[in-house]
């Protein structure tokens, strides 16, 4: 006995091709808004970690040295002209320094434009 092999008849409307596609847009916007953002916040965490290691060496240098090194890291990440405004406060009790930054972005995105604040404030015992 000879079977005949059927194929398997599909409907060709488009709705699986469709679907694949819409999933691609999908992922392709969020790449977008992943690199759109997401280059705002490696910049933020760059600047953040530069303060931090600031703070750590703050009891063998100046106030002004530090300044110096963040303006200059500010200028290497090209962060809007409010970074440069970088407030240092050294107090006696408890005995400690405060670094302060605060900066706005502009993300412009697709059909929505966003004003995001990003700030740092580090501690640390000196």
């Amino acid at each position: 006995m000879v079977r005949r092999h059927t194929a398997i008849v599909r409907n060709t409307s488009g709705k699986g091709r469709l679907g694949t596609l819409f999933v691609l847009m999908l992922f392709a916007v969020g790449a977008y808004y992943g690199v759109t953002v997401g280059k705002s916040y490696v910049q933020f965490w760059r600047l953040e970690q530069a303060v931090r290691t600031e703070v750590r060496l703050a009891p063998g240098i100046t106030d002004d040295t530090i300044r110096r090194r963040l303006r200059a890291k500010v200028a290497e990440l090209g962060l809007p002209d409010q970074a440069y405004n970088i407030q240092i406060q050294r107090r006696e009790r408890p005995k400690e320094i405060i670094v302060k930054a605060s900066y706005q972005v502009l993300l412009e995105l697709p059909f929505v434009d966003r004003l995001h604040t990003f700030k740092i404030e580090i501690r640390n015992p000196l």
